[in-house]
């Protein structure tokens, strides 16, 4: 698997959010019987559906990771209870995958298999995929799946030059947007 390096704009992604031990189907439930039933409250959102997740360390247990299944839009107008993830502009890795089981692996394989070799390092942001499909819990959806990467001398630069940026996450509640 060879992936496409491109580059990306800061966007933002509002949704529904959960924690869930990596490679299991609870993803699939998220969509389904959470964010379906009010991806209609997002307003002016976009067409394209994402999948944010990151990987939490020090929770005691290995393998979990924090999840949003939601649209990119701004977080004005953002539907109480749901919360917004500002995703970095930065350098992805690129690849295709079908379906939401099929994300999983394709994150597999780029980490443990093209990463090592590749020259890149995975940069402390959340990975990400995207859908155009109608359904995008449905089987055969075809995914995009972005990973954070950079050379580590690029890592470093940004570091040392107080450029370095890593995802930023706000809920809505009664009193508002507030960061989390």
């Amino acid at each position: 698997m060879t992936p496409e390096i491109i580059d990306r704009d800061e966007f933002i992604v509002v949704g529904v959010r959960a924690v869930l031990e990596i490679g299991e189907r609870a993803a699939l439930a998220l969509w389904k019987e959470h964010f379906a039933p009010r991806k209609g409250e997002i307003e002016n959102a976009d067409r394209k559906y994402y999948g944010v997740f990151n990987f939490l360390p020090g929770e005691g247990k290995p393998g979990r990771c924090e999840y949003v299944a939601g649209v990119e839009r701004s977080l004005d107008g953002m539907p109480e209870g749901m919360v917004g993830w500002v995703i970095p502009s930065g350098k992805y890795a690129r690849v295709h995958a079908r379906g939401l089981t099929g994300i999983s692996g394709a994150c597999r394989d780029l980490i443990a298999e093209w990463l090592p070799d590749s020259g890149f390092k995975r940069m402390d942001s959340p990975i990400f995929s995207c859908t155009m499909a109608d359904c995008p819990d449905a089987p055969d959806a075809e995914w995009e799946v972005y990973v954070p990467i950079e050379t580590p001398e690029e890592l470093e630069n940004l570091k040392q030059w107080g450029l370095y940026q890593s995802s930023r996450r706000f809920v809505k509640d009664e009193s508002g947007v507030q960061g989390i």
